[in-house]
């Protein structure tokens, strides 16, 4: 039974409102103050520091493997190299013609077909028979671009595949988006060398997944100078509010700590003409993407370009369905100034096959590298590790300084023969301490020293310390008492639900959950000290073996640590296939400076602390040697 199950999600919203209260004051400031033309250039500034890219680009090594004819345009099946030897296939919608032709960029939802789904089909060949160049691309992880097997994913589909690639790359300080995004960058690389584009009308589109990559890319790169993001664009604070998770690429890292919205992307862009394409019952609040629109249209009207900026709102729910199609249709026509209608006519739609730019439908059969292949030989190696330190770790955690007064304590209710006090580690978040002392039923018990027990998820799961005065055993938030009960609530382990939710939002904060966990675990440390009761020992099993770790060079005066089913290293999960420790006992980035190896070295060789490590699991909780 959960006591506490919804104060986390009321935690990061308290904490995403103070933010967004501060970022709001500052967009006012600038559009009243009449800075906005200031405003925007700082944003664009900000927003690029948040996607990370390559320097420059490699080789593209672009290769046409073949043609399809149709009545007004021809389709070229084609794939070319983002980075050395990483292959992204794509087809190219030539219209007849000899050009210059305006162009767009095609940018894929989360379709397992990739650019093979039949709306985006539609879409392409319908700007094709307007007189517009378009490439569509698939995504990684989506058509022919499988990471986790060849023609068809084996962890799940593509979301699994972003999730998990994303989480490997986070543990190395890199990030999943940026990948996305420098695939799009170079896809625009491919569109622009064509004879036939015109680069002085360039417009990108994309549904969902592609209206991420769209309003990515438009904050990133010049060279568009016009977009059109459909279903994606609504509020990080709606998404929060109405328990969303999303996908990896949609969750810039700091990005809300830096005092930005979803929409500042489009902002960043500003005045390039920008059609916002919504749906009235997306799950993408409808709510979000209006707000979205009246904020950029008050800042292009500031800008004097208030005509420039539009919305496009459909019946229904998610989905590029024909009305939208053609609302971008009419918006890319009268932007490029292109002598067409808007309606879109029958299209010849193709089996996924007739469409592969690779023999088999897999980049893998023609040799190509795949993320994890580069997450493995990144940021992993002995010589490019900082070193731990007591100093960085808390860095990586994002651990504020204790209080110098001890928290304060519910006496809750006695559960079987156990005790229970809730410790408010911060303002209305609980950890639940349990104990088994007869004489101590509303009282914290007044014993010299304790051994300290953090369960994998379940309180009553029994502790491998052995100690000769109390024993606690603690639940962090998100565990045992205060396990969500938020999001779909399938499984506390499932990829994409609570516990991916929060430590998304935790990222883009810079306010991890993970850091959050090791912060209840001192603050309860604390009030024992103040009780009179040393923490000598302490423990961990699965999951709250990690927090164990991560907390323990923080602990004065611990002499011994016993982890329980605990993994060997973060390396096991960049090495090895999907994991499922859950995001938020993984600390972003530390890959970049140490291991959990490193973290116990310093516990023995510097603080004299015994440390026992017992049955170890792997990735997927099972037993390793």
């Amino acid at each position: 039974m959960s006591t506490f199950p919804r104060q986390v999600q009321a935690y990061y919203e308290r904490r995403f409102r103070q933010l967004d209260r501060k970022r709001r004051e500052k967009l006012e400031a600038a559009i009243s103050g009449g800075r906005v033309a200031e405003y925007v250039t700082r944003c664009r500034r900000s927003i690029r520091d948040l996607y990370p890219l390559p320097a420059a680009g490699t080789p593209l090594k672009t290769t046409v493997t073949g043609a399809l004819r149709h009545s007004g345009y021809r389709i070229e099946k084609l794939h070319f190299e983002s980075r050395p030897g990483f292959i992204v296939t794509a087809n190219l919608y030539v219209p007849d013609g000899e050009g210059p032709f305006p162009c767009v960029l095609g940018a894929c939802g989360h379709s397992e077909l990739g650019k093979a789904e039949e709306k985006y089909q539609h879409f392409c060949a319908g700007l094709a028979l307007k007189g517009f160049l378009v490439l569509v691309y698939d995504p990684i992880g989506q058509g022919e671009r499988i990471q986790f097997g060849e023609s068809k994913s084996e962890i799940g589909g593509c979301v699994a595949e972003h999730v998990t690639i994303g989480t490997k790359l986070s543990l190395t300080g890199d990030y999943f988006g940026s990948w996305r995004a420098w695939d799009g960058v170079r896809a625009l690389d491919v569109l622009l060398d064509r004879p036939e584009a015109d680069p002085r009308r360039v417009g990108m589109t994309g549904n969902s997944g592609g209206g991420t990559m769209t309003t990515i890319i438009t904050a990133l790169d010049d060279r568009l100078t016009m977009a059109a993001p459909s279903c994606f664009i609504t509020t990080y604070r709606h998404n929060l509010e109405n328990e969303l998770p999303s996908d990896t690429e949609q969750i810039p890292p700091g990005i809300i700590a830096a005092g930005h919205e979803q929409y500042d992307h489009l902002i960043s862009a500003a005045p390039r003409p920008t059609l916002i394409c919504t749906k009235e019952d997306d799950f993408f609040d409808h709510r979000g993407s209006v707000e979205a629109f009246d904020v950029l249209r008050r800042v292009y009207a500031e800008l004097g370009r208030v005509e420039d900026v539009e919305l496009a709102t459909g019946r229904g729910g998610h989905g590029f369905d024909r009305n939208l199609r053609e609302s971008m249709y009419a918006f890319f026509i009268k932007h490029a100034r292109v002598d067409a209608s808007a309606d879109e006519p029958d299209i010849e739609i193709h089996r996924a096959d007739e469409l592969f730019a690779t023999p088999e439908g897999s980049v893998a059969s023609i040799g190509s590298r795949t993320v994890l292949d580069y997450c493995r030989e990144h940021h992993t190696g002995g010589d490019r590790r900082g070193g731990f330190s007591t100093e960085r770790l808390a860095r990586l955690l994002a651990l504020s300084e204790l209080p110098e007064t001890p928290p304060k304590y519910r006496v809750l209710r006695r559960r079987g023969d156990r005790s229970r006090i809730a410790v408010e580690s911060e303002p209305a978040v609980y950890a639940v301490l349990s104990f088994d002392e007869p004489g101590s039923r509303f009282r914290i018990p007044d014993v010299a020293e304790a051994s300290l027990f953090l369960p994998h998820l379940d309180a009553d799961e029994p502790s491998p310390a052995t100690n000769d005065g109390a024993s606690y055993v603690l639940s962090t938030r998100g565990t045992g008492e205060s396990r969500y009960d938020t999001a779909s609530g399938r499984d506390y382990f499932d990829l994409y639900d609570s516990d991916y939710l929060y430590s998304s939002y935790g990222l883009m904060m810079n306010i991890p959950l993970v850091g959050r966990k090791v912060f209840d675990v001192l603050r309860t440390i604390q009030l024992l000290d103040r009780c009179g009761t040393k923490v000598t020992q302490l423990a961990g099993s699965g999951c709250g073996a990690l927090i164990a770790l991560y907390a323990a060079p923080f602990i004065d005066g611990l002499k011994k640590l016993v982890l329980r089913r605990c993994i060997p290293s973060m390396r096991m999960i960049v090495d090895t296939e999907p994991c499922l420790w859950p995001q938020s006992v993984l600390i972003p980035g530390i890959l970049e400076w140490f291991d959990l190896p490193d973290i116990i070295e310093h516990l023995c060789a510097d603080d004299g602390v015994e440390v026992r490590l017992t049955e170890p699991w792997d990735n997927r909780f099972q037993p390793t040697t």
